[in-house]
């Protein structure tokens, strides 16, 4: 049996800024700093700013909002196929036998923090709670979590469907209830990027806490990266015991395949600049839509995967040459990378939290300026990206090589 999804962009834009700036509360400062604080008051307002704005954007410019982005075709093939890769991705774990250590110990915490902050409470009132008990409490509690985000998709699908002003006021309203409570409770102004922490929350709670399953949770993402890389070297070679050698040879580099044993977001940025580069690579590719949002979504798993807009805005610019009116051009442009704007605010708040802008606790806006005059902020992320990066980019839009 076959089960079709249709998924409307609107919906994902408003689960995506529910659960990172509702949920997990990024750029939430406390109630206290929102009321004495400007600066504080406009990262607490801007997501609800941005989703207000998006929603406006997308209805009256493009009217994109009843036409599905993309459709998902699920078959009880693909489960079959998840459980042996789930085997034998937990068994390459399991003969590694490694430890979670350093920012792992951090990521895993920050993904069961509602967890535990219920836990604490629970073990406020029941001092007996055992320590197989908690883990099992841990759980169930993020069980239920991820139950009402559930129900929150089908509520937000429900009410695109019935009504889209309706499911703008409701979006709105959730997501400001999410950041208000937060803000009460002491806020969130952690500046990592939160879905890495809910992918693993998701798959430890589904299939249990404990360093290895983590751990697989990685290695089945790196596995995926693997057979897509395998995938798409058909364009340089037809031959699959090539394909099958190239890719073995890439992936079984020790540095490479450490990060696909551990819990370390970098792997988010190799899988969004991997699929971007592979799919502009293609004849004829014009789903930019698609492909930024796909961008913005990572980004929230890893902050420099919003670089890989990069070459997107550059083939975009270059393979749009039917639009010979510059008018015509930049409304298509805004158009494709309408998706952005949710991320805007927390990618600036991520880069002043983390410069030479903040001071102890205190944000000046004097530095915030110095930071972007003498380049510290774009110095975090040059420093990550690789030459061969821009080669690319070269490669597939210019075909100099």
């Amino acid at each position: 049996m076959n089960y079709v999804l249709k998924i409307n962009e609107p919906v994902i834009i408003s689960f995506l800024s529910i659960l990172t700036f509702g949920l997990f509360g990024i750029m939430n400062p406390s109630f206290a700093d929102v009321k004495s604080n400007t600066l504080s008051f406009i990262f607490f307002i801007s997501p609800l700013a941005c989703l207000s704005f998006y929603f406006y954007f997308n209805k009256s410019s493009f009217n994109l909002v009843n036409k599905p982005l993309f459709t998902v075709t699920l078959k009880k093939f693909y489960i079959l196929f998840f459980f042996t890769v789930f085997v034998f991705s937990f068994s390459v774990i399991y003969i590694l036998n490694q430890s979670l250590i350093g920012d792992e110990l951090f990521y895993i915490t920050y993904s069961f923090i509602h967890s535990l902050q219920i836990l604490d409470i629970l073990d406020s009132l029941n001092k007996f709670i055992s320590e197989e008990d908690a883990s099992l409490i841990l759980r169930l509690i993020s069980l239920f979590i991820l139950l009402n985000l559930i129900v929150l998709i089908y509520l937000l699908d429900s009410l695109h469907r019935y009504n889209y002003k309706f499911f703008c006021i409701f979006s709105i309203l959730v997501l400001f209830f999410f950041r208000l409570v937060l803000s009460f409770l002491g806020g969130n102004e952690v500046a990592h990027a939160p879905l890495t922490s809910f992918y693993a929350m998701f798959f430890s709670s589904i299939f249990g806490l404990s360093d290895n399953v983590v751990q697989t949770g990685q290695f089945i993402i790196f596995l995926g990266l693997s057979y897509f890389v395998y995938s798409n070297l058909n364009l340089m070679n037809p031959s699959r015991a090539i394909r099958f050698f190239i890719t073995l040879a890439l992936f079984t580099i020790p540095s490479f395949f450490f990060l696909g044993v551990v819990l370390e977001p970098v792997i988010w940025s190799i899988v969004c600049n991997s699929i971007v580069l592979c799919l502009l690579s293609k004849k004829d590719f014009k789903e930019y839509r698609i492909l930024i949002l796909f961008v913005v979504t990572m980004s929230f798993f890893r902050i420099s995967s919003v670089f890989a807009l990069f070459p997107i805005f550059i083939h975009f610019l270059f393979h749009h040459k039917q639009f010979v009116g510059t008018l015509d051009k930049v409304k298509n442009l805004f158009n494709a990378f309408a998706p952005l704007i949710i991320f805007i605010p927390f990618f600036i708040f991520a880069n002043i939290i983390s410069t030479a802008a903040t001071n102890d606790s205190s944000i000046s806006l004097a530095r915030i300026i110095n930071a972007l005059i003498n380049g510290t902020i774009w110095n975090f992320y040059v420093d990550v990206i690789s030459p061969f990066f821009f080669y690319n980019i070269l490669f597939i839009n210019f075909n100099f090589f």
